[in-house]
């Protein structure tokens, strides 16, 4: 965790304030007094509860939360008593429950157990309330289970008999009437004699008997078809609560950052202040009315969070299962056997299951085989044991576009050091070919090391690794390694570079082992030098169109544009050196010979395209050259550049064109001048812009005026356009709004030669630039059918 993260403190409320005594069933009122001070008193979290709609049943769950209890270890691991299992150090949590049921609030709520005398009258009137037994069905009770026919009297005759018999009436039913349960009760209820309910008056006479048994035998008679088991032991289970409390103890090791650091599944490490722990021996405790008091105890431990790191390595481990030591005296046989003293206190992992983190992705294509970690122990020490391969198989992780396999990987862990490595396997760099023609695959090693970086390189092997760009060069691998950056993985070579390209316009072969210190293939494709560019140790020299150029360094760059509508992506080579500039045996600095090449090739929309290109070679040449500009018998300055453009665009005449300008100036004479051209030679068309400024005016007679300078354009297949100005303007645009366009080569306003477009069919003819004392104007004519056009 980084050391300005704080962790902040969480709040648990009071119990109190979301329970009171009232909240709980009757029975738990006796303790009122004790219960509301423990209530305030007690914390929680996690609090869960229901209770059914009749308040006969209901369940709490909570964890009480205390101070975090426990005891320091060595190395900086701790014992913990009930670890939180949200992740909160700063406490301990006892998970508890309680759950209880009375069934006799689900018939009656105003019920008090203490007010039941459990006799056989107090269940006989308690089983009327429960049942719903009204007056007329206590009767006919009585009729059907305890008054027989007699040859003499009805059954009702008989019960009325009964009761005169006992209470001294003289009840009976109108004669020529049809007896009926409810004539019987009316009799009864009305007489006020009998100070009794009916209900109380037939148990009175038929079911209470002199002996106990043989009143609950007749109890029972009554009840028989409603709880034939008998109606005692059903008003009896109703009457009495069940209740059941639980609670869970636990303990944990807590481990520190150096030993494991808590991940998630991917491997990433969470950093919310958590702390790896291994956790073990929960117990339940429980108290029941039905089974007693008891515990159910598991003595197996896991790992929370599931992953942890194993220190600074980008190794995770998850753990199911594990063997603890906390004794501080003897070891346990592993732990002995691995070279501890017998104060080691820690887990020992027989097989656990291990992931890699910062190493790539693992593949989403290709199935990898299971990483195991045998014979662990994790403790004070820090980590011993193996890593391996589950079984025969690979690992498969992608660095973007680079796919690793790893066939081999075992790695030894002693007292927290990796003392061995042995990781091997293949890499597959996209885009390049072996000599064979198939996709480039290189025999690779990984160390890990103990900070947790990685270094994956070229298996060593005799000679020299070919591996081919088609069309372009082959990269001849003396060292290889793969790194990151923000930007992502890459992988870095040094050798030697032959170019196999067939460059248009070259007309020679390119030089073969050219020395590379540092060349970067990166995980999307993008390759570069490092500082973009390196000196070749034996200049070369190449040709392109009207260039010389005699090679002394290779630059390496990236470029985008539009082939038959579709955007492609390019890399180029750029040739530098110096320029010949013709009889004279002038030198001048040259940059901007380049190759360009697509890297986005494939075998249907976008074939692979290559053009060569003169992006611009400016040449200052001051003659002497050991002089400022203000002494210098003559100064030259200009620029060459060649373009290729989109054939989709331009259409069947696209071809290489080529643009440049030289302007000299003679200062001690006071003299200057300039030439720009534009010439196309597959057309062919040219267009040339030729001018000169004159020491001094040339006197026009006596008018006072004067010519300073002289210009004139001449071509062919070239005509002024408002659309090549850029940006381009409207057809509707005025031609002096395109005088005053500037240049996207000279900036200037005027006329330029960028600011003409290609029109085979057209003839530029001669034309005159005169600037006056007092004027500088510009005529301008072409040939037919251009019409005249004159500018002021």
């Amino acid at each position: 965790m980084p050391a300005n993260q704080v962790v902040t403190r969480r709040f648990y409320p009071a119990l109190s304030e979301v329970i009171t005594v009232d909240d709980l069933p009757e029975f738990l009122h006796f303790a009122e007094n004790g219960l509301n001070l423990l209530l305030d008193k007690i914390h929680y979290k996690n609090l869960q509860y229901s209770k059914s709609q009749r308040g006969d049943s209901a369940f709490y769950s909570l964890d009480i939360v205390t101070n975090n209890i426990g005891l320091d270890l060595p190395f900086g691991m701790r014992l913990v008593l009930n670890p939180d299992q949200d992740g909160d150090s700063n406490i301990s949590s006892f998970p508890i429950s309680l759950q209880y049921q009375w069934e006799m609030l689900a018939f009656l709520r105003s019920f008090k157990v203490q007010n039941f005398a459990f006799t056989p009258e107090a269940f006989y009137e308690l089983g009327l309330q429960i049942f719903r037994i009204t007056e007329d069905e206590v009767i006919a009770h009585i009729l059907n289970y305890f008054v027989e026919d007699t040859e003499t009297e009805t059954k009702f005759e008989q019960l009325l008999d009964a009761v005169n018999l006992v209470y001294g009436t003289s009840l009976s039913l109108p004669p020529g009437e049809e007896p009926t349960v409810d004539k019987v009760v009316t009799l009864i209820n009305n007489e006020i004699s009998i100070p009794k309910s009916v209900s109380a008056v037939m148990f009175g006479i038929y079911i209470s008997q002199a002996g106990e048994e043989e009143t609950r035998g007749r109890l029972q008679q009554f009840y028989n078809r409603l709880v034939p088991n008998g109606i005692e032991d059903y008003i009896k289970q109703l009457i009495t609560p069940k209740l059941r409390a639980t609670l869970k103890l636990s303990a944990g090791i807590e481990f520190p950052p150096s030993i494991l650091k808590p991940v998630d599944a991917n491997g990433d490490i969470i950093d919310d202040g958590r702390k790896s722990m291994f956790t073990f021996g929960e117990a339940t405790f429980y108290a029941d009315t039905e089974s007693g008091i008891g515990a159910d105890v598991e003595f197996v431990g896991n790992l929370v969070p599931e992953y942890g790191q194993i220190g600074n390595t980008n190794l995770f481990i998850g753990i199911e299962r594990a063997k603890l030591d906390l004794s501080r005296k003897r070891n346990i046989a592993e732990a002995d056997a691995a070279g501890y003293g017998p104060d080691f206190t820690g887990l020992y992992v027989k097989e656990a299951t291990i992931g890699l983190s910062r190493f790539g992705k693992k593949s989403t294509t290709k199935t990898s085989v299971a990483l195991i970690g045998e014979d662990l122990l994790i403790g004070t020490g820090g980590i011993s044991g193996r890593i391996s391969l589950a079984s025969n198989g690979a690992l498969y992780y992608d660095f973007g576009l680079f796919e690793a396999e790893l066939n081999l990987f075992s790695l030894t862990f002693k007292k927290g050091a990796i003392v061995s490595s042995d990781i091997a396997g293949k890499l597959t760099i996209p885009g390049f070919k072996d000599t064979t023609g198939q996709q480039a695959i290189i025999d690779i090693r990984v160390h890990i090391q103990d900070n947790g970086d990685f270094e994956l390189t070229a298996k060593p092997q005799q000679g020299l690794l070919p591996i081919t760009l088609p069309n372009v060069f082959t990269l001849n691998i003396r060292s290889f390694n793969l790194g990151k950056e923000a930007r992502g993985f890459y992988i870095q070579i040094a050798g030697t570079l032959d170019f196999i390209a067939d460059i248009p316009g070259l007309g020679q072969v390119l030089p073969k082992n050219i020395e590379i210190q540092k060349l970067r293939i990166w995980d999307n494709g993008d390759i570069e030098f490092d500082g973009g560019s390196f000196v070749i140790p034996k200049a070369f020299k190449l040709k392109v169109g009207p260039v010389n150029l005699e090679v002394s360094q290779i630059a390496f760059g990236a470029y985008t544009k539009q082939l038959n509508g579709i955007e492609r992506k390019y890399r180029f080579f750029g040739f530098d050196g110096m320029i010949n500039t013709g009889n004279a045996g002038v030198n001048a600095t040259g940059n901007g010979i380049k190759y360009y090449f697509t890297v986005d090739n494939n075998d249907t929309d976008k074939p692979f395209d290559s053009f060569t290109s003169i992006d611009g070679i400016g040449i200052d040449l001051t003659i002497p050259g050991n002089v400022s500009k203000e002494e210098a018998i003559f100064i030259l300055n200009g620029y060459l550049r060649m373009s290729n453009p989109d054939p989709a665009i331009v259409g069947s005449n696209a071809g290489s064109e080529y643009t440049g300008a030289v302007s000299f100036s003679m200062p001690k004479f006071r003299l200057s001048g300039s030439a720009a051209m534009r010439l196309k030679p597959s057309v062919p068309s040219f267009v040339v812009d030729i001018g000169m400024e004159l020491p001094g005016p040339i006197p026009l007679g006596a008018t006072g005026l004067g010519i300073y300078g002289f210009r004139g354009i001449i071509g062919r297949h070239y005509m002024a356009s408002k659309s090549a100005t850029t940006p381009p303007l409207p057809d509707s645009a005025s031609w002096w709004e395109y005088y005053k366009a500037k240049s996207n080569i000279t900036h200037r306003e005027g006329i330029e030669l960028d600011k003409f477009a290609d029109k085979p069919g057209y003839s530029v003819g001669a034309g005159v630039s005169i600037a006056t004392s007092f004027d500088k104007g510009f005529t301008f004519s072409t040939n037919e059918p251009v019409n005249k056009l004159k500018l002021k």
